[in-house]
């Protein structure tokens, strides 16, 4: 199919990149402890800001597609999300990536993941939950109805110009890939062609990870909290957003000190 059918236009992926985000690929035969420092560097690089609260989606595989963990951190009062980095995960042993989640999970503070559990993830998804709990990890399982939820709302949230991503080659191309299908009963389906480089696994870790946030409460703020990103650590969100978010958080950063 043409490119006008993709879900998701390049205009709208293009509008959403952020050059201070990153990808951390770990290949098949690649050193696990060497990944985990790498993530370990890049949650310091990227910490997250206060008034942000980090979500996560999980897209799982085990030999040829893609296995995509995807932080949000995301910002309740601003109706924004950014993304810090993505984790990449291609041949991995299951016990491997259970490890890379459960880092990601402590080390980030993660309020709630929605992870895949479709065939092979079901096992997967089921430990992490015992381990977290029902109220930090839920399964999820691909059904037809699930993925046009999914798709649609990741639409709207790229539509409406609230979401960075990093500006990765393979995470544009496989945010592309999605596209809409009409089905004989008069339905339709979301789906995308099955390459070397995935099974759109990076669109589907995202819309999770917007699963994550949309279906959790908004973050309450303590007592303590001054402003709604301390001058300390605003640099890393206003370099991962638009003009527009710094406006409006500039806003947001005034109101809340007037009230």
């Amino acid at each position: 199919m043409s490119s006008a059918s993709s879900w998701i236009t390049w205009e709208q992926i293009q509008a959403a990149s952020a050059v201070d985000s990153t990808v951390i690929n770990i290949s098949r035969d690649g050193d696990l402890q060497a990944a985990m420092e790498e993530i370990r560097a890049a949650m310091l690089r990227y910490p997250m800001p206060m008034g942000a609260t980090c979500f996560m989606g999980g897209d799982i595989a085990r030999k040829r597609d893609l296995t995509i963990y995807w932080p949000l951190y995301v910002f309740p009062e601003l109706g924004i999300s950014m993304t810090p980095f993505v984790v990449s995960m291609r041949g991995r042993k299951f016990k491997e990536q259970r490890s890379i989640a459960e880092f990601l999970m402590d080390g980030l503070g993660v309020r709630r993941l929605c992870q895949d559990s479709t065939g092979i993830g079901a096992q997967l998804a089921e430990e992490m939950q015992d381990k977290y709990g029902a109220n930090r990890v839920e399964p999820v399982n691909f059904t037809s109805q699930v993925k046009e939820d999914l798709a649609t709302r990741t639409r709207r949230r790229f539509e409406d110009g609230a979401i960075k991503i990093p500006d990765d080659r393979n995470v544009h191309a496989g945010i592309h890939a999605v596209k809409k299908f009409p089905t004989a009963a008069g339905h339709f389906r979301y789906d995308s062609a099955r390459t070397d480089a995935g099974h759109a696994d990076e669109f589907w870790s995202l819309s999770l990870s917007f699963m994550a946030a949309e279906g959790a409460p908004a973050c309450a703020y303590s007592s303590s909290d001054t402003e709604l990103i301390p001058a300390s650590r605003a640099n890393v969100a206003r370099a991962m957003m638009g003009e527009r978010e710094r406006i409006d958080m500039g806003i947001r950063e005034r109101e809340r000190r007037a009230w």
